[in-house]
């Protein structure tokens, strides 16, 4: 009887490992063509600071219409990311005549390739967490968080103000909760999610 029940647990083990190795298997043929038909564009603060998340508006405001004129005509994502490459100095220079303009840190750099990113949502479309193709501006050390939108095939048109906070509210609710005066977060609360 002790070997019938220990051969029915494994066959049962097995059983449910093989239905989730299929089942993320499928999931990852199903949404591998949303990584790769897409390009999006990532402006990073330096830290979440008050200036610094201003000073990412103000360089978003001076890139993204260079961006336009670039990806206007674009026909595919293998153009866009041609494009994204012959103008990295170009959005390079931009964010760097902002930061200097301001007096702040003037370090800026721009990165064109894959990157990992989690779950979003922008207006009504939701981007699986995966790699995708990015042009990301990297503002001093980008240690704080993100300005985004998708350069290709739709050029920030869907929900172009939806990721930008006040100012004041940089410190949004994180799903944590405040416990004499300290502002805690379980990452088991995020795994979850």
């Amino acid at each position: 009887m002790k070997k019938y029940f220990s051969t029915l647990f494994a066959v049962v083990c097995a059983f449910v490992l093989s239905a989730c190795l299929c089942t993320s298997a499928y999931d990852s043929e199903k949404s591998a063509g949303v990584y790769s038909d897409i390009l999006r564009l990532h402006i990073i603060a330096n830290s979440d600071s008050y200036a610094d998340q201003s000073m990412k508006y103000k360089v978003r405001d001076e890139v993204t219409p260079l961006f336009r004129d670039l990806f206007s005509e674009c026909g595919t994502v293998t153009e866009a990311l041609e494009i994204a490459h012959d103008n990295k100095a170009l959005f390079e220079t931009a964010a760097r005549r902002v930061l200097e303009q301001s007096g702040g840190d003037r370090r800026a750099k721009v990165l064109v390739g894959k990157a990992y990113y989690p779950e979003k949502t922008l207006g009504s479309r939701v981007f699986p967490e995966g790699e995708y193709l990015s042009v990301r501006v990297v503002l001093g050390d980008g240690n704080g968080r993100n300005w985004w939108c998708v350069l290709f095939p739709s050029f920030c048109d869907i929900g172009i103000e939806s990721e930008e906070k006040a100012l004041d509210d940089i410190t949004a609710d994180d799903g944590g909760v405040e416990i004499f005066g300290c502002r805690v977060k379980l990452k088991i609360l995020d795994f979850l999610k």
